[in-house]
């Protein structure tokens, strides 16, 4: 939003104002500083982390289960086709479906947008990996999700946490698929898988900048997933950018060196805007990933058909024999 303006709303330009250098700091000012903001941060954590146990008092029971989250972070995921990083060369592709439509998919079985994107990807993904002799029957996505507080919203940078969550790409029945998606992601959700990992992430805010990389990428390298799967609420008015109005956007979801695809979701102006980014040469076929992608989508916004009943099935037989005979 730093980037746009509400549409309509955008102020008329005006003359840069002049500017000048601030004066060089003095020898030995820039540790002092480092040295003053790392101890301003770490009271900011100390005051969020007492803000967030009722009473101040803090129980065994309340700490972050941070063990089970790494367990399910770091658990063996599947080896496909897909785990492999072959070219710095990137493919994308795109699409787009209703929000609306997806909405109504999940409010049909009691779930998400972001639980019928999943259910959506797993679908295509099943049919890609099919489409290489792959047959496992799970996959693992990593899923970002957001761990902004309500009263963080106007803060600057990404407030995230991630969780797994193992995706049932042999199942071909796309009810099924959302409903096991759904049923997946709110036992994460109840064992709140996030949270864990943002404690973890917060403290290592504050360790020195090359401390904290080694950590960051230990903890990244050490994860094991298949693919990442990720959806973003968009900003809810339209949106102009230099005088000219933004019809849509696409995002791009980076993914770790050793994996090859990404599947990103971002809503806005009423549509879910669909972005692939893949190895180039690991995943040729991409746009009909994204293709399936959308067919998925479609497939979960129909209503499922009627139970086949024992009644149901001696009539169909009795069907096919007389037009056989």
């Amino acid at each position: 939003m730093l980037l746009f303006d509400a549409a309509g709303s955008a102020a008329p330009a005006q003359e840069p104002a002049d500017w000048s250098p601030a004066r060089a700091p003095l020898p030995g000012a820039a540790p002092l500083a480092f040295a003053t903001d790392r101890l301003l941060g770490a009271a900011r954590l100390a005051r969020s982390a007492a803000g967030a146990v009722p009473s101040g008092r803090v129980s065994r029971s309340s700490l972050p289960d941070v063990g089970t989250a790494l367990r399910q972070l770091t658990s063996a995921a599947p080896a496909t086709d897909l785990d492999r990083s072959a070219t710095a060369r990137r493919a994308v592709a795109f699409g787009e479906v209703s929000l609306d439509a997806a909405r109504t998919a999940g409010a049909r079985h009691g779930a998400t947008v972001n639980d019928v994107l999943l259910a959506a990807s797993t679908i295509a993904l099943g049919r890609a990996l099919r489409r290489r002799g792959d047959a496992p029957s799970e996959l693992k996505a990593l899923v970002p999700v957001s761990v902004r507080g309500a009263g963080g919203a106007g803060d600057l940078g990404n407030a995230i946490s991630f969780v797994t969550v193992e995706l049932p790409v042999a199942e071909v029945d796309p009810v099924t698929v959302l409903r096991r998606v759904h049923s997946r992601m709110q036992a994460r959700k109840a064992g709140d898988a996030a949270g864990p990992l943002q404690a973890v992430a917060q403290l290592g805010d504050l360790l020195p900048g090359r401390a904290r990389r080694v950590v960051t990428r230990a903890a990244a390298g050490s994860a094991a997933f298949n693919c990442v799967v990720s959806n973003v609420p968009g900003p809810p008015v339209d949106l102009e950018l230099l005088g000219r109005r933004v019809t849509a956007i696409f995002p791009a979801v980076p993914f770790l060196h050793g994996h090859s695809l990404s599947i990103g979701a971002l809503s806005y102006r009423g549509r879910l805007h669909l972005g692939l980014y893949a190895d180039a040469d690991v995943v040729p076929d991409v746009v009909d990933v994204a293709r399936d992608l959308e067919a998925a989508f479609d497939a979960l916004r129909l209503p499922p058909g009627p139970r086949d009943t024992p009644w149901r099935a001696r009539a169909q037989r009795r069907r096919a024999a007389t037009r056989r005979a």
